[in-house]
């Protein structure tokens, strides 16, 4: 199945983008040069078939090798032919690229390209700095990225299956590509900076133009995932396009649920409109910067807690509100700062709203209410999500108006009209509101035959 660009994807998306936690990883369909932003690697199919002498057009190298295999001539020429094809290219960086290059909180780079149009996409000196780049090889030494992915000042790139050398030292074909990614494997223990990166942040699979099995283990092996929990079903999608449209994907793979979402989706026209969702946002948070330490974790909490939603403008509000519930011994969980995304969040904040919080308080303000983006609007959207999981008749998504104005506002994610809502003026919580948040705690702890929290009914 392909899943959708929604607005949860994008919201998702642009926010680790934010905490500098997603790493593009840009495969051929990804890969373009000249204004048009033609796909440099069916160009190079194209010429390197013409001086090998093959009867039919090819779709792709693949296709080439094949032709070449079959003919039983010499597979070195294939290498040597590309690298010489290589040497002194003229071309120039496609928009694709440049617009990726342009990414400002992407400092970390793969590709499965062994061409250096990705290189030549950042400005060079002294206008920009020229980036970093390590190549796999088949075998012998790789030296790691400079520092974590996330410290990393200027871009690195990394070429994940090689670099076009006049040694064959790159892949060309599906059967190279296997090669290189069982020794990244080896290596990577010794490499602990790319280890962390490829193992803790969210990739971004960009025109990767794999089949299924190759895909599935290409994850396997940069995300160290057993191959039986990535998803079939998704994956799929990549064996039943024609081969002349794999490369028309983007996946994600997220930290938050630790799956790959394939999308049929031309790079050339998703990374458009991820750059100009990015300069939105980013215009944003230079009109509204807003400090991002790590946060609490509600991890130390057992399950069955009350966690509480909010805008950063409502934090003394808040506060006041956990203070009551503190008063009351009802088990709660807020971030006392400003939360930031990235690994934390997803393995943290989104574990706590999807499975260990017994009740989401959505706390709605005039603040909340003129907020299009936050953090608390993705916290309000998979709680909502989970309500779909949850009977009718049990509360779970409770929201709360601290202001005068309407209790759920449009702001609020779709479907939360059907909840009843309530009242707290400037955070103050009832006798009965507290009574009936601690008997809602009590339900959730009685169904999983749980120890009850301390709070009174």
């Amino acid at each position: 199945m392909a899943f959708e660009l929604n607005e949860v994807f994008w919201l998702d998306l642009l926010a680790r983008m934010e905490a500098r936690q997603v790493v593009p990883v840009i495969g051929p369909g990804a890969i373009t040069f000249g204004v048009d932003d033609q796909l440099l690697y069916p160009d190079l199919a194209r010429a390197l078939a013409g001086k090998i002498g093959t009867k039919e057009p090819p779709l792709d190298l693949q296709t080439v090798v094949t032709e070449v295999r079959k003919n039983s001539k010499d597979l070195g020429d294939v290498y040597l032919l590309l690298h010489t094809l290589l040497v002194g290219d003229r071309r120039t960086p496609g928009p694709t690229l440049e617009r990726l290059a342009s990414l400002d909180r992407c400092r970390l780079f793969l590709t499965t390209g062994f061409d250096s149009l990705l290189a030549r996409s950042f400005p060079a000196p002294p206008a920009g700095t020229a980036p970093v780049i390590r190549a796999m090889v088949s075998s012998g030494v790789v030296d790691d990225i400079p520092a974590p992915a996330h410290e990393l000042k200027d871009p690195c790139i990394v070429h994940l299956l090689g670099r076009a050398d006049a040694n064959r030292d790159f892949a060309v074909w599906d059967e190279d590509a296997l090669h290189y990614l069982l020794y990244l494997q080896e290596l990577l223990p010794n490499l602990p900076n790319l280890q962390n990166a490829l193992r803790k942040k969210h990739l971004l699979l960009l025109g990767l133009s794999y089949p299924d099995w190759l895909l599935r283990f290409f994850v396997h092996a940069v995300k160290g995932e057993r191959l039986s929990r990535l998803d079939r079903a998704a994956l799929s999608i990549a064996e039943s396009l024609p081969e002349d449209q794999r490369s028309e994907t983007v996946a994600y793979f997220s930290g938050l649920n630790q799956d790959l979402r394939l999308f049929h989706c031309d790079p050339r026209q998703f990374v458009p409109e991820l750059v100009r969702l990015w300069k939105e946002r980013a215009a944003l948070l230079e009109e509204t910067p807003e400090p991002t330490p790590p946060p609490a974790k509600p991890d130390l909490l057992e399950p069955g807690y009350v966690f509480l939603s909010y805008a950063s403008q409502d934090r003394a509000t808040v506060e006041h509100m956990a203070g009551q519930l503190r008063n009351s011994r009802i088990p709660f969980w807020f971030d006392t700062e400003e939360l930031q995304l990235g690994d934390q969040w997803d393995a943290v904040i989104g574990k706590s709203i999807s499975e260990d919080c017994a009740l989401f308080l959505s706390v709605i303000s005039q603040n909340s209410e003129k907020r299009t983006e936050g953090y608390f609007i993705k916290e309000r959207k998979l709680a909502i999500q989970r309500t779909d999981l949850i009977a009718d008749n049990v509360t779970f998504y409770l929201p709360v108006r601290v202001d005068n104005g309407v209790i759920i506002p449009p702001n609020e994610p779709r479907g939360t009209k059907k909840f009843q809502g309530v009242r707290a003026p400037d955070g103050n919580l009832s006798q009965e509101l507290l009574r009936r948040i601690c008997k809602l705690l009590h339900d959730w702890h009685a169904q999983r035959g749980l120890p009850m929290p301390q709070c009174q009914l």
